[in-house]
């Protein structure tokens, strides 16, 4: 359903693609800092579309209010983004100049600050650097971020053990699930009004980028 939520959102915002990245690298760069909690596996999702103001303030609220009055949406920013919660403690994500944490158990970089939600605006990512680089799935990539890219660091068994909010893990093995559901109905990418195309891949503990399945509407303008 997780898969699902962020195909629905993507499609909701115009994107054109959705890509899916479960990252296994370890992030020692975060070990015994704030942000030690994202130094593991992540699951990366990334669309080609951006947020506007509306859309910060629907996921802030981790609600669907902010879409369900549009007729035109397919899914709702709110009612997606809460689904990461399942398998994830520390969701974030970064768009259009911003980048949030979702910290509600205030165990890591809302610790004895205000609120359980950070936000850093692009004139101080140079303060995050460390935490930003997790969303690169390459190391080439130039220091620029487009579209959106959630990120959500993955429970392992001794943390799905000590969370309050689950104790549901995602494994690699769940991801491979993912690649032979969506090889058996491709098809699924022809009834969402914008996004035709969908990969997912994998990263290795070595870095390298491991595609295992990519599906494309090639006639994406006639579907539209």
């Amino acid at each position: 359903s997780i898969l699902k939520e962020y195909l629905q959102n993507a499609d909701d915002s115009g994107a054109t693609e959705l890509i899916v990245t479960y990252d296994n690298r370890i992030h020692q760069s975060l070990e015994k800092v704030e942000y030690q909690s994202a130094k593991g596996p992540a699951l990366l999702l990334s669309n080609n579309s951006e947020f506007d103001e509306n859309d910060f303030k629907s996921i802030v609220k981790i609600s669907a209010q902010g879409k369900s009055g549009d007729a035109n949406s397919t899914g709702r920013f709110g009612q997606g983004f809460s689904s990461s919660f399942s398998i994830s403690d520390h969701p974030s994500f970064i768009s259009n100049g911003r980048a949030y944490w979702f910290d509600v158990l205030k165990q890591a970089v809302s610790k004895n600050k205000n609120g359980s939600i950070q936000l850093w605006k692009k004139e101080y990512f140079n303060q995050i650097d460390e935490w930003l680089n997790t969303f690169k799935v390459s190391s080439k990539e130039i220091n620029q971020f487009h579209g959106t890219t959630f990120r959500l660091p993955l429970r392992n068994k001794k943390t799905a053990a000590e969370s309050k909010i689950s104790n549901e893990i995602f494994t690699i093995n769940d991801f491979f699930k993912w690649c032979d559901e969506w090889k058996n109905s491709a098809d699924s990418l022809l009834f969402l009004r914008h996004v035709h195309r969908l990969v997912l891949q994998e990263i290795d503990e070595d870095g390298n980028i491991i595609i295992h399945l990519e599906i494309t509407t090639k006639n994406a303008k006639e579907v539209n």
